[in-house]
């Protein structure tokens, strides 16, 4: 059992919290970075299968959020969206 604790920095006689924060213990946040890129990724990514965009255009009636490649509407023209505004 020496190894484990060797391991998590506890068998030093400076302080066990030190060399577990300064050791495995930073990982925690490396570790936590990476888990939240990964959501970020996933919860505005193109709902489509297999689509690696950027999704900024809720479907209508669903839950759905899409790119625009894959939204069914066609994409508002500049015009449109100046006599939307007036």
């Amino acid at each position: 059992m020496h190894w484990l604790a060797h391991f998590f920095g506890l068998d030093n006689p400076s302080g066990p919290a030190y060399l577990l924060w300064s050791g495995v213990g930073s990982d925690v946040s490396e570790l936590a970075i990476i888990g939240g890129l990964i959501s970020m990724w996933r919860r505005h990514n193109c709902h489509v299968r297999g689509c690696w965009r950027i999704a900024r255009h809720p479907v209508d009636g669903t839950n759905w959020v899409v790119c625009r490649h894959h939204h069914p509407d066609d994409p508002p023209t500049a015009a449109a969206v100046r006599n939307a505004r007036h």
